[in-house]
């Protein structure tokens, strides 16, 4: 077959170009070759190259065609890593998937923030690019999250979850979405793995539950789906040759079940010549990030300080009184000064006055009681 100026030899899955070239004493020449396959599996075509003196040099194309093969090898509530499950024809492969972060028990200080980290290996022979976004679940979804009948993951949400209303970077920690994650995009290289570190910062007001989905995509899958396998497929990697100091995590299959999205033709290989081949992006899994605000928290014990005896004048008397931390995490506090008698002073020197009741005001901010009514204790 001729391509431009250049013959070409055309296989079932191999393309050289040239097929037929004439080279002068110490001249080189550059073939290309170009591999496709409609499944994953090993491919090879044995071929000549032969000269017009009848000499015959054989030679093997080889070439791998695999799949997207994202696994999470390590999750933070586990002590073991992840491995492989045979799939069981009784239950849905989605329940080998863990999908729940939470910061609920005891929960992140306000003001503080909490990680956990996760990790996703490629065990595949193919660099796979990979991204994290954010989104807000729907409001049925929600309900019964919190009333725990969602007990795990399922083809509908990772079929939908793009659609569903997305957190913008400038969201991520803030209020709206108090969740974020480093790196939240990454390539990760043929069987290595790659930590991502979720974090929850804790914001008011107090015993705020917040709830959002991260959703893993996979960019650059050929429409085809072709490397797109089940849970089964995944875990039967016979067909593969796996490296032997590489571990196997858990396949994570979502993307068999997720739509393509973001469609655009891009060109494919380093041959203008080349029709352009159509991407996506799909969703390979999601999880559920859930986070509680707590306050910090601090025991007085003693509830009460007393200057008995002879107390004389212009003379310091002292007392202590013990705080406790009673909070799950570190915590600083403040002594606030109620006296109004010499407010000005009393910020600027930092003493503890011993006041009567009624000299006792509101915190700043705050209303007064009415008139005529001590303020409360």
């Amino acid at each position: 077959a001729l391509e431009g100026n250049h013959t070409r030899l055309v296989t079932k899955f191999f393309k050289v170009v040239p097929a037929s070239f004439y080279l002068e004493k110490d001249q080189t020449v550059e073939l290309s070759i170009m591999f496709r396959a409609a499944g994953v599996g090993r491919s090879s075509c044995p071929v000549f190259i032969e000269c017009d003196n009848g000499e015959k040099r054989p030679l093997t194309l080889t070439a791998i065609a695999d799949a997207l093969r994202l696994e999470v090898q390590k999750w933070p509530t586990l002590s073991r890593a992840l491995r492989p499950l045979q799939p069981d024809l009784k239950m849905s492969p989605w329940s080998h998937v863990p999908w729940q972060l939470n910061w609920l028990s005891p929960g992140a200080q306000l003001g503080s923030s909490e990680g956990q980290s996760v990790a996703i290996a490629n065990g595949g022979h193919l660099p796979v690019t990979v991204e994290w976004r954010f989104a807000r679940p729907p409001g049925e979804l929600l309900s019964r999250i919190a009333l725990g009948g969602q007990q795990r993951l399922t083809d509908d949400i990772l079929q939908d979850i793009h659609n569903w209303r997305a957190h913008p970077e400038a969201e991520l920690g803030s209020f709206a979405c108090p969740f974020r994650v480093e790196p939240a995009l990454a390539t990760i290289p043929p069987f290595t793995s790659v930590q991502f570190q979720f974090t929850f910062t804790a914001h008011l007001p107090v015993a705020r539950t917040a709830t959002a989905f991260a959703y893993l995509v996979a960019n650059r899958i050929p429409a085809s789906r072709a490397c797109l396998l089940n849970y089964r497929q995944l875990a039967d990697s016979s067909e593969i040759s796996v490296p032997e100091d590489y571990a196997q995590g858990l396949p994570l299959f979502g993307g068999c079940v997720s739509e393509l999205f973001e469609r655009k033709l891009e060109p494919c290989g380093s041959d203008d010549a080349e029709e352009p081949f159509e991407f996506g992006s799909c969703a390979v899994t999601a999880l559920c990030l859930r986070g509680a605000s707590v306050a910090p928290k601090v025991a007085c014990l003693q509830r009460s300080i007393a200057f008995s005896g002879e107390i004389l004048p212009f003379v310091s008397h002292a007392r202590e009184i013990e705080l406790k931390n009673s909070g799950p995490k570190p915590a600083f506090f403040r002594l606030r000064l109620t006296s109004s008698a010499t407010a000005s002073k009393e910020r600027t020197d930092g003493q503890l006055w011993v006041v009567s009741p009624e000299e006792v005001g509101q915190p700043p901010g705050q209303a007064g009681p009415p008139p005529g009514q001590p303020p409360p204790p």
